[in-house]
């Protein structure tokens, strides 16, 4: 285990086992000192957890070790202007297992500097996921310090196949909104940048003493001489392809932002309503986040209310749909009761009691953020009209259609809403789990 391989590097390194940081799908990590230097110790598990994706299953754990080293070596040589790695990585065999040691970085993750990245890094940043294929870019693998220069890490998940562009494209909505890649910029992008450092990686690859280069480097990180000329091929395929696959993310953003679309109101008699109705339409589309009260109390997601999103969410974090309702007369509004871990150090932890939470999710395609914008508007203009604002009231409720919506207020401003109270029918609800027999305590009775 990962104690034993700490121990094995003791005597000649004079670690020193500081704590376990992490258990993901793919192995479990462990902070250890090295000479007064925090270093990372992962064993890459050979058995991946449930919720790994297919394109995860597919690498060995040789595969997922090698990628780790690999991956550093290339953003050195061809992305350093835009990110750092970390300093030292080393992949370890031992006792059958492999170990990835990792030198720490003085950086953590940073989710408000994730969406300033310079436009440079957001290109930088889009062909690592699109032509490289290092699907592991997420918020969660971006670390910040003072440098500009923000710091990758996880390479584990590297696919040396082309993109397939259909597949790709049912999950960008999902990549861009749950996952938070911010390869494009939520205010709109222009191709001409992205398309000008694709073509200086084009000229680069039709070097063959630079791709022979890069063969060697990747096959001294551990990749075996095949799977490095199938990625090296992979490469340029998806280079040829980048403008195509990089505007799919450009669509997505076009399609569920609002930035810019103040005019969205104009003519409407509930116009100044419906200026307030945006933030909370948009609220509809934010990237899941979660947040504590209390301790270990925790308020369930945050944001995400758009069906695909919130699936995502609540998988990523290992979530469990309880109940989903159709809201009657409003096709593509459901009334959900989902279930979560209470929290502890800050992430959710099986195993702890769960907590019940509601949430209404709407269907991207018949509940676009425009549609949103303007019902939530007239809600909250119905609101104004029976109930003058008072400052410090945060919730108002309206019935549309045998429907009681609440809406949510802070200064002066709507900035959520949904479904509150309403006769409908059940679509799925989890079965009752088994009664958990329980060991009754000795009677003590008086001699």
């Amino acid at each position: 285990n990962i104690q034993e391989a700490a121990a094995f590097l003791n005597a000649p390194e004079g670690m020193h086992l500081l704590a376990k940081t992490s258990e993901g799908l793919a192995g479990d990590t462990v902070r250890v000192d090295i000479g007064g230097q925090d270093w990372y110790l992962k064993r890459v598990s050979k058995k991946l957890g449930k919720g790994a994706d297919d394109g995860l299953r597919a690498l060995s754990a040789e595969e997922r070790s090698s990628n780790e080293i690999g991956m550093r070596e290339i953003v050195r040589r061809l992305f350093s202007s835009s990110f750092d790695v970390a300093p030292e990585a080393i992949s370890i065999q031992h006792g059958g297992e492999i170990f990835v040691l990792t030198k720490g970085a003085a950086a953590a993750p940073d989710p408000a500097r994730v969406g300033k990245m310079t436009l440079n890094q957001r290109v930088d940043w889009s062909i690592l996921r699109l032509v490289f294929r290092a699907e592991d870019t997420n918020r969660g693998n971006i670390l910040f310090n003072e440098s500009a220069k923000p710091t990758l890490i996880d390479f584990e998940k590297v696919i040396a196949a082309p993109l397939d562009p259909a597949a790709f494209a049912r999950g960008a909505n999902d990549e861009i909104y749950a996952k938070g890649f911010r390869g494009v910029s939520l205010d709109g992008n222009d191709m001409a940048p992205y398309h000008a450092r694709a073509e200086q990686l084009r000229a680069r690859f039709a070097d063959p003493a630079f791709v022979a280069e890069l063969s060697a480097v990747l096959e001294r990180s551990g990749w075996s001489p095949e799977r490095t000329a199938t990625y090296l091929k992979a490469i340029e395929v998806n280079l040829k392809n980048f403008e195509t696959n990089v505007q799919v993310y450009f669509n997505e953003v076009t399609k569920t932002s609002l930035h810019g679309r103040e005019s969205i109101g104009a003519g409407n008699e509930h116009a100044p309503a419906l200026q307030l109705g945006l933030s909370a339409a948009a609220h509809f589309y934010e990237p899941y986040t979660w947040s504590t009260s209390g301790g270990s109390r925790s308020r369930g997601i945050v944001g995400c209310h758009e069906e695909h999103i919130f699936r995502a969410a609540l998988k990523d974090i290992g979530g469990e749909m309880i109940a989903e309702i159709p809201v009657p007369g409003f096709p593509g509004m459901t009334f959900v009761r989902y279930q979560l871990h209470e929290m502890q150090d800050g992430s959710f932890q099986p195993g702890l009691r769960p907590r019940t939470y509601p949430k209404t999710i709407v269907d991207a395609k018949l509940w676009p953020q425009e549609r949103l914008a303007e019902f939530g508007g007239s809600l909250f203009a119905e609101a104004m009209k029976k109930t003058d604002y008072v400052p410090g009231l945060k919730e108002y409720k309206v019935t549309r259609d045998g429907v009681e919506f609440i809406l949510y207020v802070t200064d002066g401003k709507m900035t959520s809403f949904g479904a509150e109270a309403f006769a409908g029918k059940p679509a799925y609800v989890r079965p009752d789990p088994p009664p958990v027999p329980t060991a009754r305590a000795p009677i003590k009775r008086n001699p």
